[in-house]
């Protein structure tokens, strides 16, 4: 930080000094420029993409480059220096280009020259994405909630500093804070003891992280220093989720939609009773044909419609809604031979 930064300059200063003698420095400063040490180039504008997983930044330098949320956390482009911002974010959030979709997690800033990611209590558990797509092998049909995440990545060091207190506590007879099964129906148990994989991050050890009340900092660290925080410092609601796998998502992760026969098909309907689903946001359309073409005998692969435009089967329910369907009305996704 800068007080640190400040006692070194100091003490460097103080030996020049000494080194100089009582007459001071003995030295006089260059008259003309003897050397360039250039920065890291800042971040001088962003845009989270609408996947709210990616985000888009170009630096003081004019270059651009396309940065992961999750699952690596880390930039996975850098553009050529003639790929202008503007052009980029265009082809970049053409909806017809989007796969995923979800309510926002997180806000995004660059005002000290870096990305900058701020989560907090209202927001954090809003989005969710199959195992499958995020890279944790072996639980492709699991959710996970994205918030938990990123959480879980960055307070890695202070979850493993309370283990030994927790197993105190279940040795008295305690159960721990929130250490029921009550959570069940908002978590998706990527953060539990027991519970899945976890995204193959980038090392996290190294990021800085800003714990605040309000606007007021209450803590700083390096997230491999998380763990060496005072009790009380982590707010209730990121240990709940990293050590528990308890969270209150504040927006619906589901939706529900009508299935009906493309008019032009001639194929017949759903019984009443499997024509109207309730699905995860993030649930994609192979899923969805493979459900119709287990009930509608057609001989050939179907294909799903919705506004009259054909949909992409690695789209998710909430990409359709959200870039396709842009009605408040129950979304009706129609069936075809493909």
């Amino acid at each position: 930080g800068g007080g640190a930064g400040g006692a070194a300059a100091g003490g460097g200063l103080a030996r020049r000094h000494e080194r100089g003698g009582s007459g001071g420095c003995s030295e006089a400063p260059p008259s003309h420029r003897v050397a360039t040490i250039r920065g890291s180039a800042a971040v001088k504008r962003l845009a989270v993409l609408p996947c709210k997983r990616r985000i888009l930044t170009e630096d003081t330098r004019g270059l651009c480059a396309l940065w992961e949320v999750l699952p690596r956390g880390s930039c996975v482009r850098r553009f050529d220096a003639g790929e202008k911002y503007d052009k980029l974010l265009a082809e970049l959030a053409e909806p017809t280009a989007q796969r995923t979709y979800s309510a926002s997690w997180f806000t995004a800033s660059a005002r000290s020259g870096a990305l900058e990611l701020t989560l907090c209590a209202s927001s954090a558990f809003n989005a969710e994405g199959y195992a499958s797509e995020l890279g944790i092998a072996g639980q492709e049909d699991f959710r996970v909630n994205l918030g938990e995440q990123l959480l879980c990545a960055l307070f890695a060091s202070w979850r493993e500093r309370q283990k030994p207190s927790r197993a105190a506590a279940n040795g008295a007879g305690g159960s721990g804070a929130g250490g029921g099964g009550a959570g069940g129906a908002n978590s998706s148990g990527a953060g539990s003891d027991g519970g899945g994989g976890q995204c193959a991050f980038r090392s996290l050890e190294q990021t800085p992280v800003l714990i605040c009340d309000g606007s007021v900092v209450t803590a700083r660290s390096r997230a491999s220093r998380l763990g060496d925080l005072p009790d009380g410092a982590v707010p209730s609601w990121v240990g709940q989720a990293v050590l528990h796998a308890q969270f209150s998502p504040r927006a619906p992760l589901k939706l529900s939609f009508f299935l009906q026969p493309h008019p032009a098909s001639g194929l017949p309907l759903l019984p009443p009773d499997c024509n109207k689903l309730a699905a995860a946001t993030a649930l994609r359309l192979d899923k969805v044909i493979a459900y119709v073409e287990e009930r509608v005998p057609s001989g050939k692969p179907l294909a799903l419609f919705a506004s009259g435009k054909p949909l992409a089967p690695d789209m998710s329910l909430g990409a359709v809604r959200a870039f396709v369907w842009k009605s408040a009305d129950e979304m009706v996704l129609q069936y075809k031979q493909a």
